[in-house]
């Protein structure tokens, strides 16, 4: 898998990345540098995993540090979307709520 697949399936995950760490903490306000780190995480590991099995483009600094600042910005961007369209409905007050 060449640099451009692998930033494919990054921006592809994070929707659900990000929904999952909304789920996980709920919607406590100040909590967003939390669910951010959260979702960074697993892009993180993401990255090691696919170093791991072979991809040799995550296995360069370089590329893991642009694929990794890219899924922040998008992962703000995301958020901020998600803010504007009030798209929060339906999820946990608190962590590990029910909706």
């Amino acid at each position: 898998m060449n640099a451009f697949m692998l930033v494919v399936q990054v921006l592809t995950a994070l929707p659900a990345l990000i929904k999952a760490a909304e789920e996980a903490f709920g919607m406590i306000k100040g909590k967003g540098a939390m669910k951010k780190e959260t979702v960074m995480n697993a892009v993180n590991a993401g990255l090691v995993i696919a170093a791991a099995t072979g991809n040799d483009d995550a296995m360069k600094p370089e590329v893991r540090a642009v694929v990794g600042d890219l899924a922040s910005k998008a992962t703000d961007g995301i958020v901020a979307t998600y803010n504007a369209a009030n798209a929060w409905a339906g999820l946990p007050k608190e962590p590990g709520g029910e909706r």
